[in-house]
């Protein structure tokens, strides 16, 4: 059988997952799988930024996404920028 996915574990985890479902059109999501692998490029990936800071200067970046482009990452980064 496949590995089991990781689910959200907390709050800015389910909402990155939420944004990510939205802009790749997928159903469940695995807190550890890799953005790109997943299908993303980089034009949904600023996409996804974008649903997760709206209009803030002071939101991850895309090089921070590129560090670690996984839901725990993103969630991780938006945890200290945007005190969630």
């Amino acid at each position: 059988p496949p590995p089991a996915r990781t689910a959200p574990r907390d709050a800015a985890e389910e909402r990155v997952a939420a944004a990510w479902r939205a802009v790749l059109g997928t159903g469940a999501v695995d807190v550890h799988e890799d953005f790109f692998a997943a299908g993303g490029h980089s034009l949904q990936a600023l996409r996804l930024l974008a649903r997760l800071a709206p209009g803030r200067e002071d939101g991850p970046t895309l090089r921070t996404f590129f560090a670690d482009p996984t839901v725990a990452g993103l969630a991780t980064t938006l945890k200290g920028t945007l005190a969630l």
